[in-house]
């Protein structure tokens, strides 16, 4: 049920969004996409909706990125800097063309609007684990960068077990699980109390009730990032979950925004000070 007691709450209700408490999306997409009707296609359409919900600022690797990769790194940087204050890039490592000569210094070049790395196993149906992948391991484990992975339940390109593959591997940068494993939470928050630069994203974990507060009960309050595949799920949603779940306003401050800035401060990304003022407090 809705907390009416919280002080989050009042204000979400009330305005759409608290002044207090701006949100970091550490999980979205951008543009159209192949065969899909994607009403917010547009870096303007989806600011609309950040700025309904309080979404200071958005992570994202565009549509057209993840399953192009290179020939569109300048399409998204575009829309980093159109808009600095509201967006950074992940950069897709895309496996069927792998350059790391080519990519890293892409991300070397633009870096601070390149602020991590994309992963998708499935979509490639490449491991996420396979030794081509090591160089771009390598320059995120330097830098304690964030890196995004697409990891589900039962893959063989993504799941827990070529997760772990990685995490003995690398220790440095931010290995961020998008979707927590979704319908193998339980690896996830195993392999997080093992490895302390695991985090998980709550894209498509909020939709089962119960088991944020058992990522709280678990320890591990500090490495819950806020997500919801932007624009293919609600803000609303999403910080609607978060607002009814059993957790106190401090916790939902820690995924909102104060753990995602401490993750980027880490890697000396240069945030937008309304992200960084209420961290501070």
């Amino acid at each position: 049920m809705i907390d009416y007691d919280s002080d989050l709450t009042g204000a979400f209700l009330s305005c759409g969004k608290s002044a207090a408490c701006p949100v970091i999306d550490m999980h979205a997409h951008m543009f159209d996409c192949y065969e899909c009707n994607m009403l917010v296609d547009t870096p303007e359409k989806q600011l609309a909706c950040m700025d309904r919900s309080g979404v200071e600022l958005a992570l994202f690797c565009s549509h057209d990125c993840l399953f192009g990769g290179y020939p569109f790194f300048e399409g998204d940087l575009a829309v980093v800097r159109r808009y600095p204050e509201r967006f950074r890039m992940y950069m897709a490592v895309f496996s069927p063309d792998l350059d790391p000569d080519r990519d890293l210094s892409f991300a070397e070049e633009h870096r601070g609007q390149v602020i991590g790395l994309k992963f998708h196993g499935d979509t490639y149906r490449v491991p996420i684990s396979d030794n081509r992948h090591a160089p771009y391991y390598e320059y995120a484990d330097r830098y304690r960068l964030p890196v995004l992975f697409h990891t589900w339940h039962g893959s063989p390109f993504d799941g827990p077990e070529e997760a772990e593959k990685v995490l003995e591997k690398y220790h440095d940068f931010s290995f961020i699980a998008g979707h927590s494993f979704r319908d193998s939470f339980e690896d996830g928050v195993t392999m997080a109390k093992r490895y302390p630069n695991l985090y998980l994203e709550l894209t498509a974990v909020l939709s089962q009730r119960g088991m944020l507060e058992h990522f709280v009960e678990a320890g591990l309050e500090d490495r819950i990032l806020f997500g919801v595949d932007a624009p293919w799920f609600s803000y609303d949603f999403g910080i609607g979950a978060l607002l009814s779940a059993d957790i106190t306003d401090e916790v939902r401050r820690k995924i909102l925004y104060k753990n995602a800035v401490a993750l980027l401060q880490r890697a000396d990304v240069d945030l937008p000070d309304i992200c960084k003022r209420p961290a501070e407090r």
